[in-house]
């Protein structure tokens, strides 16, 4: 191993250790002045989906009720409530980490916004609103396998993004 690795391998050791001790599940307060403006052009036509049904690599999903969001849909385990960066994603028998992080990208939340955006009916929002909290309430900073990859916070970030530019309230 060169000395530029080892150098590399020590911070990156390091600042696992002090995310582990001091950051895992710290949850700043968050208040947002304002939307930002509207950028993208929706048209409103019907829309043709399932109401509560979402296919995730073949495996249909039922959003409508209380989500696991750290269980594998298709074999039903579950990844540990612990430090993410201490899970091993790659060794876990049973379950596939690749499947969890597909729910947890929330792309059915775009979803939702558009049948709201169409039918102005307040139980889309509601499902919006239940969906965001729950996710916030089960997936506390820096615990669980959720926050593993920052792709895969970028992703959430993106599919926000998107749904409320669609809700545009």
């Amino acid at each position: 191993m060169s000395a530029p690795e080892v150098v590399f391998r020590v911070s990156q050791f390091a600042q696992k250790k002090y995310e582990q001790r001091f950051r895992k599940g710290f949850n700043p307060p968050v208040e947002l002045k304002r939307w930002p403006l509207s950028i993208l052009p929706i048209v409103n036509e019907p829309l043709n989906v399932s109401e509560n049904n979402f296919e995730i690599f073949g495996i249909p999903f039922d959003y409508s009720g209380e989500i696991n969001w750290h269980q594998d849909i298709q074999t039903g385990n579950c990844f540990p409530l612990d430090f993410s960066k201490s899970i091993n994603v790659r060794k876990t028998e049973g379950i596939s980490a690749k499947i969890v992080w597909e729910v947890n990208r929330l792309q059915f939340l775009s979803l939702i916004a558009l049948r709201y955006r169409n039918c102005k009916d307040e139980k889309f929002i509601q499902l919006f609103k239940s969906i965001v909290d729950s996710w916030i309430d089960n997936n506390p900073y820096l615990v669980v396998i959720n926050w593993y990859s920052n792709l895969k916070v970028n992703l959430r970030l993106i599919t926000f993004f998107l749904s409320w530019e669609i809700l545009d309230i």
